[in-house]
């Protein structure tokens, strides 16, 4: 089974929908998380922030979209 991701809106935030499904797809046990074909925006509204170290960027809290568990 996969959760769909519910946005309409083209323009809207789609991180806070990404999360909603996330969540949905976590309580289910989901295989994952379907993205209908479109355009989708990610703003920071809705982000993760957690502390990260990456070899090609500066290492600090950073903000996160897509913060996925363990699958």
């Amino acid at each position: 089974m996969y959760i769909q991701i519910e946005t309409t809106d083209t323009q809207s935030n789609s991180t806070i929908a990404w999360n909603a499904a996330l969540a949905e797809a976590v309580r289910k046990q989901a295989k994952g998380v379907f993205f209908p074909s479109g355009e989708y925006h990610f703003y920071a509204e809705g982000t993760v922030e957690k502390y990260r170290w990456f070899s090609n960027n500066d290492s600090g809290v950073k903000k996160i979209v897509m913060l996925t568990p363990d699958w």
